[in-house]
């Protein structure tokens, strides 16, 4: 008779408590790198396929958008990686949310000073992620989608007003 032998190993379970701090240094970070990567976006990629002949000087209006859509998909994939690595419930529900929610965050900050800019965007980040990861304690998923779905609701209601 065949026998199965099996590997005993450390099973590390998602996270029970809500380290507020992980998540501040996550959003905080997902902020940094979603400001210099709008800006790089924009300035080495739209600026120089868009903006270069008088052809297409139209689509360059909207490179400020273009740029930041762009650079917040990038950095959604980079937060679900990080927020897995972290250990957080729905990681994936929590990074499109919070891409919902600051889709247009590169509109909002079009116009201030670069100190101004870096200091929304990481506000902005550490208070989205941390409300999207706070929401994810949820142990059920309809539960957890249901209260999602009416905060992306509730509060891109409150900033497009």
């Amino acid at each position: 008779m065949a026998r199965v032998l099996t590997q005993d190993s450390p099973i590390e379970p998602i996270l029970a408590s809500y380290p507020i701090g992980s998540i501040a240094a996550i959003g905080a970070t997902l902020g940094i790198v979603f400001w210099g990567l709008s800006a790089w976006v924009n300035y080495y990629i739209v600026d120089q396929v868009l903006c270069r002949s008088s052809t297409t000087l139209s689509a360059c209006i909207n490179a400020t958008n273009l740029s930041g859509s762009i650079a917040t998909i990038i950095v959604g994939i980079i937060g679900v990686g990080l927020l897995i690595r972290f250990r957080f419930q729905h990681p994936l529900i929590i990074a499109i949310a919070s891409a919902a929610v600051l889709w247009s965050l590169a509109d909002w900050t079009a116009g201030l000073s670069w100190i101004e800019t870096a200091i929304l965007t990481i506000a902005m980040y550490v208070l989205t992620y941390g409300l999207f990861a706070w929401l994810s304690r949820y142990k059920q998923l309809i539960p957890a989608l249901f209260a999602f779905v009416l905060a992306v609701v509730i509060v891109r209601l409150i900033v497009i007003s």
